[in-house]
């Protein structure tokens, strides 16, 4: 076999040959799963859904909802923290803009109108999309139980909490350093021992002392459960799916954002029990 070598310099073809065109054999998973969303009849729900939202006649023609709701869902299988990386994901691979339903010669959403179209539906069209992919879930027979798990973490934000105030007062986190440092007699700080204090205070110690109710042999089993079941999942929407940072302003907008991490989360574990892969890395 001879060596190939990359051309340098060449001049642009003016037309090519659709036929010509690279074409992708498209991946195993997002095959399957564009099969599971045709077969429940995704994208005419989300358009359905979205209509409302949206000039009839005038203005530019915007992302198809269902494009949009793929893009999200990528950044789970993905695991892409925020539209740029989603955007960019994108248009670098073949198999994902056939997921997408693009053609050859078809654009990839910019990442600032996934943002605009992020901000303009409303939280109730992400819960309804988040209620159609358990209903799907419900339809392949994969809920039962009669015992709902909670978890929570902290999300890391690309801001400092120097720079945040209060809106009522316009206080800053050094303020109100300086007025918990005060109460325990710790009088004119410098900024080295506010921030000391800060983290060694005793009010901010979390109790990890179990309550009575894990003690019986019917907590300690929903215990087991939930470490293995509740736990584990939000592990994977917030370390694999890229959720543990966001660049997002406002809660409605991290709500949205973490709905459909989580939908795709949903989407992950019908994958695995339908076809036996739950991400597009397992292969």
């Amino acid at each position: 076999m001879a060596l190939g070598k990359r051309r340098r310099e060449g001049q642009l073809e003016a037309f090519v040959s659709s036929s010509e065109l690279p074409q992708s054999p498209g991946h195993p998973f997002y095959t399957a799963l564009n099969r599971l969303l045709a077969e429940n009849d995704f994208d005419s729900f989300v358009e359905t859904l979205c209509a409302s939202f949206y000039a009839g006649v005038m203005g530019r023609p915007s992302i198809p909802p269902g494009i949009f709701f793929r893009m999200t869902f990528v950044g789970y299988f993905e695991g892409l923290p925020s539209h740029r990386s989603i955007a960019w994901r994108c248009a670098d691979s073949r198999s994902l803009a056939e997921f997408l339903g693009l053609g050859p010669t078809d654009d990839v959403p910019n990442h600032s109108s996934i943002s605009k179209t992020h901000k303009r539906l409303p939280k109730e069209v992400f819960d309804e999309v988040f209620q159609f992919i358990l209903s799907v879930a419900a339809r392949k027979k994969l809920l039962w139980g009669e015992a709902l798990g909670i978890d929570s973490t902290t999300i890391q934000a690309n801001a400092s909490m120097k720079s945040i105030v209060r809106k009522h007062s316009g206080k800053g986190w050094k303020d109100y350093a300086k007025k918990l440092a005060k109460k325990a007699a710790l009088d004119d700080p410098t900024d080295d021992e506010l921030r000391q204090f800060a983290r060694t205070r005793p009010e901010k110690k979390v109790s990890n002392a179990t309550p009575r109710r894990t003690k019986g042999a019917r907590g300690k089993l929903l215990s087991r459960a939930r470490r293995e079941l509740v736990e584990r999942s939000f592990a994977h929407v917030c370390d694999t799916g890229g959720a543990r940072r966001t660049w997002l302003r406002g809660l409605a907008s991290v709500t949205k954002r973490h709905l459909m991490v989580a939908a795709a989360r949903n989407l992950s574990t019908i994958m695995r029990v339908l076809f036996g892969i739950g991400c597009p890395k397992a292969l």
